[in-house]
């Protein structure tokens, strides 16, 4: 089983996103902070982190294995749960999310506090101050 613990932070003004990943398996944990040159809000960010961490889950073949996704976005977790978007401007990430999900030998997507989620948050900020 594999836990995937999720977070995105945001520059101000938005032009920057930073991606946080911490990654569990087999107890062993693996930390990821990966910058990306985009200006999205804060709910964009974090389903672009939900799709830069499914990419590198299929990438090392890790997706074989029952996978507990863990973020601190309701807005993310709802829509990915409902497998529908709520807004027009979440389709486009639905539309590349769920093919990745489907790849995935069987997953849950759960809400964790933000409280809770703090190595995310960390390593998300680090992200930020990171070149692509």
């Amino acid at each position: 089983m594999i836990k995937m613990y999720i977070d995105a932070a945001c520059s101000i003004p938005p032009q920057r996103i930073g991606i946080g990943i911490v990654i569990y398996k087999d107890k062993q944990q693996q930390q990821l902070s990966i910058p990306l040159n985009k200006a999205l809000n804060n709910h964009e960010a974090e389903y672009e982190a939900i799709y830069q961490s499914l990419c590198y889950l299929i990438e090392k073949e890790l997706h074989h294995d029952i996978v507990l996704i863990y973020s601190d976005s309701k807005v993310v977790v709802t829509a990915l749960n409902r497998k529908s978007a709520k807004n027009s401007w979440q389709q486009p990430y639905l539309d590349k999310i769920l093919p990745l999900l489907n790849q995935l030998h069987h997953y849950y997507v759960e809400w964790f506090s933000d409280k809770e989620n703090k190595m995310p948050d960390i390593l998300a900020k680090r992200a930020l101050t990171l070149r692509e």
